[in-house]
């Protein structure tokens, strides 16, 4: 009996060392240049930038042409390449120096480290998938010319196929006798890739308007539409979309209307990682209206973001607004304004 039940105690001996020892190791591994190595969770390879959460002295990001070699634990990945190329695995060290292989259970691809544009876990919970930032700020607009307080958010939710943008942005005049919503957009869009070209995709998106110096009351509008990414490089994206629009629109004359657009957009990103971090976005629309005969609009945002310190940076967003026939004839065709906000990452 002492004999098994020695044999016994030694076999769940070795089974919870193997066990603390697995725990031990599913960490993520980034090899740098002259054999530097960072353990910890890997949380996402975006613009050039490597994030990592350390045990020991929290987020870190890295410069992704220091990096030699990357091993990941246990996660998935979604990983998107400069030939514009999607891949789901993990992450292997290979032999050659600044290389690694994808490997999942239907193939094994080498690629070069400085290759991989975007990657992005797919095993985490729900929370663990959400990236964006929070902002708030002052700025100066054509439609008040006053001071307006400014909050704006922009979300990011990744799965295998699809990654969910959630976008808003609001500009309230405040004085000593009224309070006012001037300006407001807040949109959901959903990028759906096809097969493994990262190339080419789908896009769904939700609309809610508010502009009270064009003489909108509230404008809801439903995009259905495909895009190209026909710029990918590490530091760079630049990706485009046509599609068809469905509009309600009531104008601040309490005038319903329902109206169908030819969106033609432009998104660019670019981040330049040295002294300081600086991330660059531009958003860029084009609405042709095939329901009112004439009748053309634009919408811009660019942001200039430069990093403070670890998650805040200092933003400078430029916005304009233009539609060439607004609902009420005698409003401005125009509005613009300038943003400078504080802005958290996570």
């Amino acid at each position: 009996m002492n004999v098994r039940l020695s044999g016994i105690l030694l076999l769940l001996a070795v089974f919870f060392a193997r066990e603390i020892q697995a725990a031990h190791i599913k960490q993520d591994t980034i090899v740098l240049y002259h054999n530097e190595v960072i353990t910890g969770e890997l949380k996402e390879l975006q613009l050039g930038k490597l994030t990592v959460d350390t045990k020991n002295v929290g987020i870190i990001d890295i410069k992704i042409s220091k990096v030699q070699s990357i091993n990941t634990a246990t996660d998935t990945f979604r990983i998107e390449t400069v030939d514009q190329m999607l891949y789901y695995g993990v992450l292997k060290p290979a032999p050659k120096e600044g290389f690694v292989y994808i490997v999942s259970s239907r193939y094994i691809r080498l690629i070069s480290v400085n290759h991989i544009t975007l990657m992005t876990p797919i095993d985490k919970s729900f929370k663990n998938r959400l990236q964006g930032n929070l902002s708030i700020g002052f700025n100066y607009t054509h439609s008040s010319g006053i001071g307006q307080l400014n909050t704006s958010t922009d979300i990011y939710y990744t799965t295998k196929r699809v990654i969910l943008n959630l976008t808003g942005s609001s500009n309230a005049t405040i004085d000593t006798t009224s309070f006012s919503q001037d300006r407001t957009d807040v949109g959901l869009t959903g990028y759906f890739s096809w097969k493994n070209n990262n190339r080419w995709y789908w896009i769904g998106e939700l609309d809610y308007q508010r502009n009270l110096q064009l003489a909108v009351a509230r404008r809801y509008q439903e995009v259905l539409g495909g895009g190209r990414k026909f710029i990918l490089t590490t530091g760079m994206q630049i990706m485009s979309m046509l599609g068809v629009s469905l509009n309600q629109e009531l104008s601040t004359a309490g005038v319903n209307d329902v109206q169908v657009e030819i969106p033609l957009g432009f998104v660019m990103n670019f981040y330049k990682f040295s002294g300081p971090n600086m991330q660059i976005t531009s958003k860029n629309a084009f609405y042709t209206n095939l329901s009112q005969k004439g009748r053309v609009r634009y919408e811009m945002n660019t942001t200039f973001a430069w990093e403070l310190i670890e998650n805040f940076d200092l933003s400078w967003t430029f916005y304009v607004s233009y539609d060439r026939k607004p609902p009420n004839p005698d409003a401005e065709k125009t509005d613009y304004g300038t943003v400078v906000s504080l802005s958290y990452k996570f």
